[in-house]
């Protein structure tokens, strides 16, 4: 028997690995075919669930829009022509169609963030409306939420509730909760610093007014500067 070269050799082992590779390919080419054809759903679902959240989204934004208009349209018995909010005869049914829209849009899309805003401002419908307890009991829940703008927004919200319950000293602590954590882009400190002078403006009037002279001195050369200066100027 002859011998084989290393080159021979080489080429044979070469040969042996093809052979089993193709015959590997071969018997299992139906389960290869198969789980191309499971990654390639896989990846094709990925992408069209992206889409289909995009298009979620993009569908709760517009319905949101809408709310908002509605919230902020037009209370008058002749409104102007080609007006482009909303207009109502009454305050009443402005907040209620604005409430049945805000809880439409909380109730499609929940898991997005303008549902969760939706909730909010049907929330302050109900405020708006006369129904403080409702309201109330709306917002205690979303001033606990992970979102802290929204967080922050439904703890301004609830204080005003309480002091306009006559409950000063609950909403005091919300306004002090709310100094006390990070300012945040829709409630920074100095909204919070005025709305808790306005209450101690009922409470205890010195102390509003150290709150105005902290202010001055604070933002000094702002606009708030400004209009805290005038305050106090009226105040004094």
């Amino acid at each position: 028997m002859a011998r084989l070269t290393r080159k021979e050799l080489k080429t044979d082992t070469l040969a042996t690995r093809l052979a089993s590779v193709t015959e590997i390919f071969l018997s299992n080419r139906k389960k290869l075919a198969v789980g191309g054809a499971v990654i390639l759903l896989l990846l094709a679902g990925g992408w069209g669930g992206s889409l289909y959240l995009q298009s979620r989204e993009a569908e709760a934004s517009e319905a949101f829009g809408q709310a908002l208009s509605t919230y902020h349209g037009l209370v008058s018995p002749t409104p102007p022509p080609n007006l482009n909010l909303p207009s109502f005869a009454t305050e009443k049914e402005k907040y209620e169609e604005a409430q049945k829209q805000f809880l439409t849009v909380a109730e499609r899309f929940s898991r997005f963030s303008q549902g969760r805003w939706a909730r909010y401002y049907a929330a302050l419908c109900q405020r708006d409306l006369g129904n403080l307890s409702g309201a109330e009991q709306e917002l205690s829940p979303l001033a606990k939420a992970s979102d802290p703008e929204l967080a922050a927004q439904a703890k301004m919200a609830l204080a005003g509730i309480y002091q306009q319950d006559n409950r000063k000293e609950e909403a005091e602590k919300l306004y002090q909760e709310l100094l006390q954590g990070r300012p945040t882009a829709t409630v920074p400190k100095a909204t919070v610093q005025m709305a808790l002078a306005d209450l101690y403006q009922e409470t205890d009037p010195s102390r509003a007014l150290e709150i105005y002279q902290q202010m001055a001195k604070e933002y000094s050369g702002t606009t708030i500067g400004d209009v805290v200066t005038d305050l106090l100027q009226n105040i004094q």
